[in-house]
């Protein structure tokens, strides 16, 4: 339920009130937390979501490049682009997919085009 009020509904609030209880009830869940990182973050909660990464990074099986993934689009949101590229180079290295690795390729051209598009503006 917390998926389709977040990415269909755009009901954020809800949505964090079903992935809340989806995580009390199963903390071990692997699925669960990307998308509660999603929600979290379309809804410009970042402490909370810093907070659920932390949490997530340590649980055992979880796909840690979608994690750092979360990771470095919250340290973009936060104009912090060195540190996101760093965090991208690192879930390069749990990326056991060429679907995860082409997701994480495009994520730090990206981020590489916005720290060039920074320096060019700050220069005139």
């Amino acid at each position: 339920m917390g998926r389709v009020y977040s990415e269909e509904l755009k009901d954020y609030e809800t949505a964090k009130r079903y992935f809340d209880e989806a995580m009390q009830n199963n903390i071990g869940n692997i699925n669960t937390p990307k998308y509660y990182i999603e929600c979290l973050l379309s809804n410009e909660d970042y402490k909370e979501a810093e907070k659920l990464i932390e949490f997530a990074l340590k649980i055992k099986g979880i796909d840690k490049s979608e994690i750092l993934n979360c990771l470095s689009l919250l340290q973009e949101r936060n104009f912090e682009y060195k540190q996101a590229l760093a965090t991208l180079k690192e879930a390069k290295k749990f990326a056991y997919s060429r679907a995860a690795l082409e997701v994480i390729e495009d994520r730090e051209k990206l981020v590489k085009a916005k720290v060039t598009r920074t320096r060019t503006v700050k220069k005139t």
